[in-house]
């Protein structure tokens, strides 16, 4: 793209999620790294990267009608538990957070991305979901490099190696304590017929 330099923080991300057809440039030859993304817009993004048919899927709510053009996409989303509704409303023309764009990807790779901000936060960190992420600030609206960055990224995600990671590693600590804290973790269910 002619505005996305080699030199671009996310210019990798943005490469490999045009080349895979999650995200798309524009006709003029751009991809506007740093317009924002709306919710009608990122619910789209996450079915791209689920890979999901959602031609299938019926679905309305107070601002989301059936003939609204993300209505099978925010369908998609809101009946996965991958975005939720607030009052029950989607704001679809609302831009999208760069916390909720997290929360959502969260969702949608198994991690529980419904937590306080700085859990969510927290949660993304340890997973690896903002590795070469840099200056977010989680109230504003995500830009449209930062979300190629954040699906590029969850792209390596899968919930149940990060569980059983995270289990070996607590029965390694080679504490007693340690283990019983294992043993009564979520990490227990997704990590014990594979450590066997």
């Amino acid at each position: 793209y002619k505005d996305v330099l080699t030199s671009h923080l996310y210019a990798d991300a943005i490469t490999m999620m045009s080349g895979l057809g999650i995200m798309n440039g524009y006709e003029d030859g751009t991809f506007k790294p740093e317009a924002t993304v709306n919710r009608a817009e990122l619910s789209k993004l996450i079915c791209n990267v689920a890979e999901a048919d959602a031609s299938t899927i019926v679905f309305s709510c107070g601002d989301v009608d059936a003939n609204h053009w993300a209505v099978k996409f925010v369908g998609y989303c809101v009946l996965n538990n991958i975005i939720a509704l607030e009052d029950g409303l989607y704001r679809p023309e609302n831009a999208a957070t760069v916390i909720e764009t997290i929360s959502a990807i969260l969702n949608l790779k198994g991690f529980d991305g419904n937590g306080t901000d700085n859990e969510i936060v927290d949660i993304a960190e340890e997973c690896g979901l903002l590795n070469n992420m840099s200056n977010l600030i989680f109230d504003e609206a995500i830009t449209r490099g930062e979300v190629a960055q954040l699906l590029y990224n969850s792209l390596e995600l899968d919930y149940e190696i990060y569980c059983q990671e995270k289990f070996l590693e607590m029965c390694n600590s080679g504490s007693y304590d340690g283990i019983l804290d294992a043993m009564d973790s979520e990490l227990y269910q997704y990590s014990l017929f594979s450590v066997i």
